[in-house]
């Protein structure tokens, strides 16, 4: 879910489309990716607990990917307010 949402952004965003999704929809949008975030967030400390540094470093570079996201959300957000 998260990387089709990452990705749906990248792609309208480098290619130049533009797009303008409703207050809802980003308010929706960000509530989804912080649960993401969360969840991912506990996925990294099982990880760590059982020494699988190779996931734990992936799963960080998702969790940086997803922050890019929740700014750039948010800060369409706030263009709207």
């Amino acid at each position: 879910m998260v990387q089709c949402l990452y990705d749906y952004f990248v792609r309208n965003y480098y290619e130049g489309a533009t797009f303008m999704l409703t207050k809802s929809e980003l308010q929706q949008k960000i509530a989804e990716l912080k649960m993401d975030y969360i969840n991912l967030q506990g996925d990294i400390e099982k990880l760590e607990s059982t020494g699988h540094e190779e996931s734990v470093r992936k799963a960080e570079e998702r969790l940086s990917n997803m922050e890019k996201q929740l700014a750039e959300l948010n800060k369409q957000l706030a263009a709207l307010s």
